[in-house]
């Protein structure tokens, strides 16, 4: 992961999110997660430390949802408004920036990439 983007991955963190250790590690798969103030990030099958530069997230692609009935929307949860809302996003017509608090957190609840960082090569695709 770039470290600037370090900053875009931290808002995903309150709702757990897959990762990719460096190549160094046997496991590819691992699980982020913050509770109770502090960040702990956990490698399955792999005891030790493993720092911040050397994992990768996993993020479903913004591209996904660019129409309200694609399916990657219709697997979605989401409200009549926040699909409307997502598909926006998706096409350009809004920035993540102009995004209410609530919608935000539900796209980042779903490990939307709504940052781009699977573009910039600090995230890898769950398609």
């Amino acid at each position: 992961m770039i470290i600037d983007d370090f900053q875009y991955l931290l808002p995903y963190l309150e709702f757990g999110i897959k990762v990719k250790a460096g190549s160094r590690l046997d496991v590819s798969k691992g699980f982020i997660n913050r509770s109770d103030g502090s960040i702990s990030i956990w490698i399955e099958k792999f005891c030790g430390w493993v720092f911040l530069s050397d994992i990768t997230p996993y993020l479903k692609p913004l591209s996904d949802f660019y129409d309200i009935n694609c399916p990657a929307l219709c697997e979605t949860d989401l409200d009549i408004s926040t699909q409307l809302i997502l598909v926006d996003l998706c096409i350009g017509k809004v920035h993540y920036s102009n995004l209410l608090y609530s919608e935000m957190r539900e796209f980042l609840r779903l490990h939307i990439d709504i940052f781009g960082l699977i573009d910039k090569g600090s995230a890898i695709s769950l398609k």
